[in-house]
């Protein structure tokens, strides 16, 4: 989170746990933060640019039923079923 801050040309902040847990982000900045074995990341938007901004990151495996018809259009499911 600290790395999107400085790409953002913003100075870096804590990110101190809101609501449930969820990342409070810094006054003008929208974020998400994610994690699985071996792997994490933090995406940052300025809050003028985008009002949100989500990411998420699973281990790789099949999608259980249904899972996929609810975060992806139908073009999206269509190009995913594709890849290798």
């Amino acid at each position: 989170a600290r790395r999107a801050m400085k790409k953002l040309g913003v100075p870096p902040r804590p990110v101190l746990p809101g609501e449930r847990g969820a990342p409070g982000w810094p006054d003008g900045l929208a974020g998400s933060m994610t994690h699985c074995a071996g792997y994490c990341a933090a995406a940052l938007v300025r809050t003028g640019d985008l009002a949100s901004i989500g990411i998420d990151a699973e281990v790789r495996g099949p999608l259980p039923e249904g899972v996929l018809s609810s975060v992806a259009l139908p073009g999206e499911a269509e190009r995913s079923g594709r890849l290798a």
